[in-house]
């Protein structure tokens, strides 16, 4: 992992007004992934606040249009010089070292680890048993092919360093070979004075020509925030032409000398009128797009056009506005500024694995003002970020390397269910073993299994593993018996949630794997039906969410009641409350008052 300065890679010359603004950009980064779990815009987060903000929104909607163009405008205006200095080859293998390897290091170490976290859920809704090691590899496969989705896994913010990577390959190639012929156009820089018109008049073309590229890429992709995924290569189609566009821009701005003694971007005023009028369509007409994500339907090619003209302009002149106030009034290199810039990419890399642990940390906190803890999570993963770049990766960059490649291992080795899994896989195999040899009557057996697993209801600790071992004897001496095996899977899973993580997973994926087995395969059985609904009811956990396995079986479990008039009340009335928390969570009104009406009735 090699030293860097910068997210856009700082070259060999130094411009301090750059450093600033690249620096400015990165810090809005951070926050821009800090609001993540308190917007209404962000359903793609696996994450998400009780307490939503609508600055959190205006955060995400005013980011998105110019922080990349910032880094790419800057990446591009130094790779030429970078070129000059450089054959292409080196020019190449020095972005694959300085980017290259640090993206890949992260990747199977740090993002993978997080990937895996975050598909928790997923994987015990699934059913799926799944170990670090299980969640790399299907990153690395997923690199195979072309597929579209709407979020940016499985490389999350890292997405932008591949994007680069091929920019900077590919303008290296292209350079090069125009070098070698000896008609490098980009070396005939003028030594003219390019009035403050002529920046001005290219820059409203730049802009024109990116607003109807914009335009057909949304008429095409009406939903803006698709991610299409090409092997290592993640972007979003819609924003990706814009942002070869800046890069380009870039090339073009040291090219023409637009920051040298006599060349100057200016006209000030007139750009932060464009950035007025831009941001109040953007947030007045556009704000349909801006909510739904997406182009609505009904919305009018000119309603579509003026989005497309607002929030081009709205990026353009706060990316223009950053330079022209960076070359007036930053252009020089604190202490602070310094330290920043050795280490923003490493905390453009670094930042989002603490993010996503404080929101979830912080969701525990639920009277906590929103706006605290967006704070919180900004100021604390900036810090954190910074700490780790500055003091262990910037000064030990080969230990850290070293490092990242052991954890990778290590968690591979550790983070491991499938060791509990051949655990309780052999603790069954026992099991089965004792039904071959049991001498017990088969129905003393079961009454006996069936006592051991009501008394593990009213008192878990004492019970649990006295019910588990008989109900498991039991099955494996009738594995049609499904009603046991439904006791079985209940006591499964309450067994896992006092393990573990992994045993949790293992006990739970199991468990859930039995108990929908039995409702399959004895599908009219009342018992059952009430014991899976009830399981499902009583634990909608984030890890798995079983809420659907509940309405379905107290729908089924109602009907059975309406045909059946001898069903005792108190059956009804629990199937008639359960069914009306179950509505309250829906959030369905009429069936509520339903089922108040049909408890009522009963008294």
């Amino acid at each position: 992992m090699m030293k860097n300065h910068a997210v856009c890679i700082q070259s060999e010359n130094h411009v301090a007004f750059f450093d600033n603004i690249r620096n400015i950009a990165m810090t809005c980064v951070v926050l821009y992934h800090s609001v993540t779990a308190y917007s209404n815009v962000t359903p793609q987060f696996f994450f998400h606040d009780t307490s939503p903000s609508l600055f959190a929104d205006y955060v995400r909607w005013l980011g998105d249009v110019f922080m990349m163009p910032v880094f790419f405008f800057v990446a591009g205006y130094f790779s030429v010089s970078s070129l000059r200095t450089k054959s292409t080859w080196h020019f190449i293998k020095n972005k694959l070292k300085r980017l290259g390897i640090p993206w890949l290091l992260v990747m199977i170490s740090i993002v993978a680890l997080s990937l895996w976290g975050n598909n928790l859920g997923a994987y015990f809704s699934q059913k799926r048993i799944v170990g670090f090691g299980d969640s790399l590899i299907e990153m690395l496969i997923s690199f195979a092919g072309i597929k579209i989705s709407n979020q940016s896994d499985p490389q999350m913010h890292l997405w932008f360093i591949t994007m680069l990577l091929l920019l900077f390959v590919a303008f290296g190639l292209i350079y090069g070979t125009r070098r070698d012929r000896n008609v490098d156009a980009l070396e005939k820089t003028s030594t003219n004075v390019v009035s403050n018109w002529s920046i001005f008049l290219t820059l409203i073309y730049f802009g024109t020509v990116m607003s109807l590229v914009y335009l057909c890429a949304i008429q095409l992709i009406p939903k803006i925030n698709i991610w299409a995924h090409v092997g290592i290569l993640t972007i979003e189609p819609t924003k990706a032409p814009s942002y070869v566009g800046y890069f380009l821009l870039g090339t073009y701005a040291f090219s023409k000398k637009w920051f040298s003694e006599y060349h100057q971007i200016d006209k000030i005023m007139i750009w932060v009128c464009i950035f007025i009028t831009s941001l109040s369509v953007f947030l007045t007409a556009g704000m349909p797009v801006l909510l739904e994500r997406s182009i609505p339907d009904g919305y009018s090619f000119f309603q579509t056009f003026a989005f497309a003209l607002a929030r081009t302009f709205l990026g353009l002149s706060i990316v223009v506005l950053l330079l022209i106030l960076g070359n007036r009034y930053w252009n020089s290199t604190s202490a602070i500024s310094s330290t920043l810039s050795k280490n923003s990419y490493y905390i453009y890399i670094i930042h989002l694995f603490f993010v996503f642990s404080l929101q979830p940390a912080l969701g525990s906190w639920h009277n906590g003002p929103t706006i605290v803890k967006i704070g919180m999570v900004f100021s604390m993963s900036l810090c954190l970020s910074y700490l780790i770049s500055n003091f262990i990766v910037l000064k030990f960059p080969k230990i850290t390397a070293v490092g990242l490649l052991i954890l990778c291992i290590l968690m591979v080795a550790f983070i491991n269910p499938h060791n509990y899994e051949r655990e309780f896989n052999q603790q069954q195999a026992d099991f089965k073993k004792k039904a071959t040899l049991m001498e017990q009557n088969p129905n003393t057996l079961r009454e006996d299994a069936i006592f051991l697993y009501e008394k593990a209801m009213q008192s878990t600790e004492k019970y649990n593993e006295a019910a588990f071992e008989k109900l498991s004897i039991a099955y494996y001496n009738d594995e049609n018996d499904y009603e046991i095996l439904s006791y079985l899977a209940r006591i499964t899973i309450v067994i896992g949630d006092s393990r573990n993580l992994f045993e949790h997973m293992v006990h739970d994926v199991i468990g859930y794997t039995w108990m929908d087995s039995a409702v399959e395969n004895d599908p009219e059985n009342i018992k059952i039906r009430l014991n899976r609904g009830t399981d499902a009811f009583n634990k909608p956990d984030v890890f798995s969410d079983r809420w659907q396995y509940a309405e379905i079986d107290f729908k089924y479990l109602e009907e059975y009641v309406q045909n059946k008039p001898d069903a005792r009340e108190s059956l009804k009335e629990y199937i008639y409350a359960s069914l009306l928390k179950i509505s309250k969570r829906n959030g369905d009104a009429k069936s509520c008052a339903k089922y108040k009406n049909l408890i009522a009735a009963l008294k």
